[in-house]
């Protein structure tokens, strides 16, 4: 069950707004408060999924409420309601879900409450994303994004990576070549540091397979089999590669 916040100082705002939200979701909790003081009690006691909060309240503002909470940490979700458009510039700054204008009409609610929906989903996969990342790396694995959807491999089976702008291009033991819309440098923090190591700003080799340096060309030599490739190094890792064996 949802939980809402209505912060207005007249109690027939609140009492007006409680009902064009009932109209759209039914089954839901509304707690209400008439000053920044009482709301902020509220929040922490209750942690409502949204506000609806009255941008010209007496005394401390609906801004200075919602600084007060991003002050300790926390992310409240806030639809400003006002009488005019007078706030809308500092409501977006301040990362609204909505900003209604007052009366607030039915078709005002369904559509601002679609945007928390919506909200709540985005952050439930990020959430599931972040989890699985996890417990990738703790496998020791890689996720690698593509245009269709994402490909599970293992560290040991990159041969190396190459930065393409914003995208990675993935050489694989196997001569495939995979391209994720991921930079090196996120591909290169979910990779172990010891078994990788940059040699220019947009490559990054797999150790085991490195068999030979030249200094004078500054090139990197991998051996895979009877395959040996050629890459480019910066003059400036070459030291650094050096100490490391």
């Amino acid at each position: 069950m949802y939980t809402f916040l209505l912060v207005d100082a007249d109690a027939k705002s609140r009492e007006k707004l409680s009902q064009q939200i009932r109209k759209v979701e039914a089954h839901c909790n509304i707690l209400e408060a008439s000053s920044t003081e009482e709301a902020l009690r509220c929040f922490i006691t209750q942690k409502p999924n949204l506000i609806f909060l009255d941008a010209d309240l007496p005394g401390k503002s609906g801004f200075d409420f919602i600084h007060e909470l991003t002050q300790v940490g926390e992310q409240p979700r806030v639809v400003m309601v006002a009488q005019h458009q007078r706030y809308a510039i500092q409501a977006i700054r301040a990362s609204v879900v909505d900003y209604l204008l007052k009366p607030v009409e039915e078709t005002d609610i369904r559509i601002c409450l679609k945007r928390l929906y919506a909200l709540e989903e985005e952050e439930l996969e990020r959430e599931n994303m972040t989890e699985l990342l996890i417990r990738l790396k703790q496998n020791h694995r890689l996720r690698v994004n593509s245009r269709v959807g994402f490909e599970i491999i293992k560290p040991e089976e990159i041969l190396y990576c190459e930065a393409d702008g914003n995208y990675t291009r993935i050489c694989m033991l196997d001569n495939r070549k995979l391209t994720t819309s991921t930079t090196l440098g996120l591909v290169e923090s979910q990779l172990p540091r010891e078994l990788f190591f940059r040699i220019s700003r947009s490559i990054l080799v797999n150790l085991n397979y490195l068999k030979a340096v030249n200094r004078k060309e500054r090139i990197c030599v991998l051996k895979n089999g009877d395959i040996e490739k050629e890459l480019p190094m910066a003059q400036n890792r070459l030291h650094e590669l050096a100490e490391m064996f």
